[in-house]
């Protein structure tokens, strides 16, 4: 597979991510041994103010972290984007039609976040909100929303909404807790889920993410058996399209297919 990665937070000294250039490249060369062709680098919305310069600066660091790319001959291709923090934090719609929010590689698809005890009916209102102008908005990491967790019928809501859903492959590990776990099975069991990312932070584990059976790639670019568990729970082809296709067609700006939802009983 050439797998697209579409939630990461390898740029370097912006957000919570990589801390150095230095780690940026160690993540970046992870990623390709792992099979990982393309990602695109989403750090938080909410941290651009007063640790980037804002979009010029972020603009500035993608571009060194591609010359490295070429110049270390890593495989992988670089794409702008950011991890939008919805909850406390303005007008979200206005901030994207006036250019201070930026979408996956410019298309028509945000990557949005929420607090985990963000309240469902402030998710919702976001979802149509943003569906109504003309976007579609990605859900980073349903799984781990508190009020996701509690009836996961609201996921296949917001779908029917006009939201797509990420899942982060740690969730599917394991090593997000037991909840995040059940959720994400619950989800891909529904079909709700379309795509699947690793949401890294770093090229080593550490912290309280570093536990478990997965422990050791908590919050890294490897993906473990990732593959493996998305076969066993949807079936053959899985892995591909929720690895590759669907985030590929996300950076393309194509449309994404929710019509196989299954909606709970």
């Amino acid at each position: 597979m050439r797998m697209v990665d579409i939630h990461n937070h390898s740029v370097y000294s912006i957000d919570d991510g990589s801390a150095s250039v230095d780690e940026s490249l160690a993540m970046l060369e992870m990623a390709e041994e792992e099979g990982i062709c393309a990602i695109v680098l989403t750090p938080h919305s909410e941290s651009f103010a007063y640790r980037s310069r804002g979009l010029e600066g972020y603009y500035l660091k993608v571009e060194r972290l591609r010359a490295l790319a070429e110049e270390y001959l890593v495989g992988v291709e670089l794409y702008t984007g950011m991890e939008i923090r919805c909850t406390g934090h303005g007008n979200i719609l206005e901030q994207l039609n006036d250019g201070r929010l930026i979408t996956l590689n410019d298309t028509a698809y945000p990557l949005i976040e929420f607090s985990f005890d963000e309240m469902y009916s402030d998710v919702a209102r976001a979802v149509n909100k943003l569906a109504g102008a003309g976007y579609t908005p990605i859900i980073a990491h349903p799984e781990r929303y508190h009020c996701i967790q509690e009836d996961a019928a609201r996921a296949y809501a917001l779908v029917k909404a006009g939201a797509l859903l990420q899942l982060d492959k740690d969730s599917l590990l394991g090593n997000l807790g037991f909840e995040a776990l059940e959720c994400s099975v619950e989800l891909l069991e529904h079909r709700l889920v379309h795509a699947v990312a690793t949401d890294a932070h770093r090229c080593q584990a550490r912290g309280r993410w570093s536990y478990g059976e997965y422990g050791n790639v908590a919050k890294t670019p490897r993906l473990a058996r990732t593959a493996e568990i998305l076969e066993s729970v949807m079936g053959a082809g899985a892995a591909k399209l929720l690895l590759e296709d669907n985030p590929a067609r996300i950076i393309d700006n194509q449309s994404i297919t929710t019509d196989g939802a299954i909606p709970f009983d």
